[in-house]
């Protein structure tokens, strides 16, 4: 979901990035996400090109 124009945009956005995590602590909460606006500032983007590479070298070992 990060890659979308959207989301890319929530993470500068403050307003928009509080209505997000206000309505998914709502509707679409998950045990243990911190929904708190603050985590925005904590956030690092990684390109899924990365996660991946990262993901089969773990799966290696």
């Amino acid at each position: 979901m990060m890659n979308k124009d959207f989301a890319r945009k929530a993470v500068i956005d403050d307003i928009l990035w509080e209505s997000i995590c206000h309505l998914r602590g709502i509707y679409t909460s998950m045990r243990d996400v911190d929904y708190t606006p603050d985590v925005c500032k904590r956030l690092q983007l990684i390109p899924i090109e990365t996660f991946l590479m990262h993901g089969e070298q773990s799966m290696k070992r």
